[in-house]
């Protein structure tokens, strides 16, 4: 699992990631598992977003169990990157195609995102992104 920055967004590259628990609470939980580390990064979202695939776009709201019922097909689902762009569209891809896509929000901190080991990437309302890190021991890398 490595998180890279480049000049106009993130990426969240995992090796055999996997979504390893679906969390359902005031805001929709993912866990995602990785080959390479033990911990896994961990999704949370807490504003409308939209579940694509080929065929369709199903829209979806947290807050609104009932429309929470999509997400449970994609336990274990292998999952191939996250992208986050510095406006604060993160867009969660799977390797079957399907893709989890969260927009920013105008009111309200959108999704928030743990990447192990020390790293919490925060939409901020309005879509700017907030950077928190416990200590210097690892940070993003940048590509060049």
């Amino acid at each position: 699992m490595r998180l890279l920055e480049e000049d106009n967004h993130w990426t969240l590259k995992l090796i055999d990631g996997r979504v390893a628990r679906i969390q359902i609470d005031f805001r929709l939980g993912i866990d995602l598992s990785d080959s390479e580390v033990k911990d896994v990064a961990t999704l949370y979202i807490e504003t409308e977003f939209s579940v694509k695939n080929d065929d369709s776009i199903v829209q979806i709201n947290p807050e609104n169990t009932a429309t929470l019922s999509p997400i449970l097909k994609f336990f274990n689902k292998e999952v191939e990157q996250i992208r986050i762009a510095k406006t604060g569209q993160l867009v969660l891809y799977f390797r079957d195609g399907q893709s989890i896509e969260v927009p920013p929000n105008k009111r309200y901190e959108a999704w928030q995102l743990g990447v192990p080991p020390n790293i919490l990437l925060v939409c901020s309302p309005g879509g700017s992104i907030s950077v928190f890190q416990q200590s210097s021991e690892r940070r993003p890398e940048t590509v060049q």
